[in-house]
């Protein structure tokens, strides 16, 4: 006995609600399978009708679902979109494979008294899951990919350093990490071809601190910047490529090089004029570009260049495994790693709304402070709640800080006006000397 969730189209009706029905349909029979059962279900199994949903819930929540998809949960032969299903959309399967359930269970306790003209009328017990099993979705997309896509499979993460060894090239993979790729291009950066390199090591930086994507790099400009003197942060608000969306980006010193934004960026201040626009540059609109170098690339243009330069800094046999993709994975893995770590901590750090859940506006996107735990997590800190500490002039001394001060102007070329004395940013290049200075051995 029973009856399943419509599979055939009906005259008259929309392709998009063919569609919808039929993914309800594809996921009912996808999870009936998993637990052995037939995909037609009878009024004596809905007894257990809360529990079912909950398993249900579970099943949908912990595995890769495309947004076309057959009762294998795989694309068809004819589908070219990598994207998952969100949550908000799964919840619209679910519920209406509940409304199948109470075509088949009409007098069911938990639904009976349900008006049968109200769309918007669902069990108690649905309406009590719902928040959950967003949620739920929501990291699993995130811990999965980070990008909410699949078909990545091949692609490896990057963390910022493994430490492990190779044993001379017989494990490859094994040096496969941040600092390697960032020695590679110190090492080989020159005047010629690699004339850029510190800044390409800028670049990558700042999207691995970010946990951002490829291309969103080419959207920073300094005149979003500012430096938050209550966090002790300077603020480089990261938009991503995707949307318009933009949030406040913390940026934060650390005791080891490789893992200090105000090193990468000093150095690149430093060796390649990165506070320096020629008057070429300034009537080409570059002045405020944070990286001339992804100055007027699309979106892929640029994150072809960072997966290009990560690559050339690999071991030839695995460095396909790489890409600018791999940054994020990483960031994500490792930040996820720490004990304390939430959706709501992680999610400030890499930008990822919720599936425009209303939650989100009601959270003030300019508060750096909200990116300060994650940032903790990928530093390592055993709190995310660690106070953030950045290598100051002051330790010098009155007369070494004046000493330094002039020093600094003599090895950092800039011509960017909030950069230079009495400029807002120019305690943001101070920085930028005294973790050159902290790391200098």
């Amino acid at each position: 006995g029973g009856t399943a969730p419509r599979d055939q189209r009906n005259l008259g009706e929309a392709i998009s609600t063919l569609r919808n029905d039929q993914s309800a349909f594809n996921l009912w029979v996808a999870y009936r399978k998993s637990r052995d059962r037939p995909r037609l279900i009878n009024p004596e199994e809905l007894v257990e009708a809360e529990e079912i949903v909950i398993d249900l819930c579970r099943f949908a929540a912990s595995r890769v679902i495309p947004i076309n998809f057959d009762e294998d949960l795989q694309r068809p032969p004819n589908s070219t979109t990598n994207r998952l299903v969100t949550s908000r959309t799964l919840e619209k399967y679910i519920g209406k494979i509940i409304k199948y359930f109470r075509a088949v269970s009409p007098d069911h306790p938990d639904w009976k008294d349900l008006d049968p003209n109200d769309k918007k009328a669902v069990p108690e017990f649905w309406k009590n899951l719902k928040p959950g099993f967003r949620r739920e979705v929501q990291l699993f997309h995130l811990l999965y990919r980070g990008d909410g896509v699949i078909g990545l499979e091949d692609i490896r993460p990057l963390y910022d350093f493994l430490g492990l060894d190779d044993e001379k090239g017989k494990y490859p993979h094994r040096i496969c990490d941040l600092k390697h790729i960032f020695i590679h291009l110190i090492k080989n950066a020159d005047d010629g071809r690699n004339k850029d390199n510190c800044q390409r090591l800028a670049i990558i930086h700042s999207i691995a601190e970010a946990i951002g994507r490829g291309g969103e790099a080419k959207f920073q400009t300094f005149r979003d910047w500012f430096f938050d003197y209550l966090w002790n942060v300077t603020n480089t608000p990261w938009k991503e490529k995707k949307t318009i969306q933009g949030y406040a980006m913390a940026r934060v010193a650390d005791e080891k090089w490789h893992k200090d934004w105000y090193c990468t960026m000093g150095m690149f201040a430093l060796c390649e004029d990165g506070l320096y626009r020629t008057p070429t540059q300034k009537t080409n609109g570059l002045e405020q570009v944070v990286f001339p170098l992804l100055y007027g690339r699309k979106d892929e243009g640029a994150t072809t260049l960072v997966t290009e330069t990560i690559r050339s800094a690999l071991p030839a046999d695995v460095k396909n495994y790489y890409s600018a993709k791999s940054i994020r994975q990483g960031g994500i893995n490792q930040a996820t790693m720490h004990k304390d770590m939430n959706y709501f901590f992680l999610s400030a750090l890499t930008g990822h709304s919720g599936d425009n859940n209303s939650s989100q506006y009601y959270i003030d996107a300019t508060d750096v402070g909200r990116t300060v735990p994650a940032l903790n997590a990928l530093h390592g800190k055993r709190d995310l709640k660690t106070p953030i500490a950045i290598p100051t002039l002051d330790a010098l001394g009155t007369a070494d800080k004046a000493t330094a001060r002039k020093f600094m102007d003599k090895i950092f070329r800039c011509n960017i006006e909030r950069f230079m004395e009495g400029g807002d940013l120019h305690i943001v290049k101070e920085t930028f000397l005294a973790s050159l200075l902290m790391h200098h051995r």
